[in-house]
């Protein structure tokens, strides 16, 4: 993996009426912040990365709309991925990450834009860059105990 650029995801939060979860995700290029954006994901209902470090590279979502995105390279867990929110609403993530631009809590706008900004901070995109991106979940969804090795092995398991 790509020790030199960095994805590290922190949650901070649920939306009590939705069960959305809120976070923060920054950009790190050898250690030091390059990039910071509000993250939402769909809600406590849906399949969500757990607390570890995971190896992503550039891809394109397969189902609904074909846009550019960040997916686990283990197979198991391919399809939680970290994509723009359509139309900046959390409701069609359906598990993945969206960032928004950070100081757009109140409304979480600009999920689009924040998307291109990670790009360019990762070098662009380029779905067959060979480079693999290094995305750390530094906690879980409340309730949820389980390590990225332990669900992992599970979903293997259940494969």
């Amino acid at each position: 993996m790509n020790e030199d650029l960095v994805i590290e995801v922190m949650r901070t939060g649920v939306q009590p009426d939705k069960g959305h979860v809120f976070g923060v995700m920054t950009v790190k290029q050898n250690g030091a912040e390059v990039g910071k954006f509000s993250t939402l994901e769909r809600g406590l209902k849906f399949t969500n990365l757990k607390v570890g470090t995971y190896e992503m590279h550039h891809s394109k979502k397969h189902k609904g709309r074909q846009v550019k995105c960040l997916r686990p390279t283990n197979m198991y867990i391919a399809s939680v991925l970290i994509h723009d929110a359509y139309k900046d609403d959390a409701n069609h993530l359906e598990g993945c990450i969206a960032p928004f631009l950070f100081g757009s809590e109140a409304h979480y706008v600009g999920s689009a834009e924040a998307m291109d900004k990670i790009w360019e901070l990762l070098g662009g995109y380029d779905e067959s860059q060979k480079a693999k991106i290094t995305l750390r979940i530094l906690n879980n969804f409340p309730g949820e105990n389980r390590t990225a090795s332990e669900w992992i092995a599970q979903r293997e398991a259940s494969w």
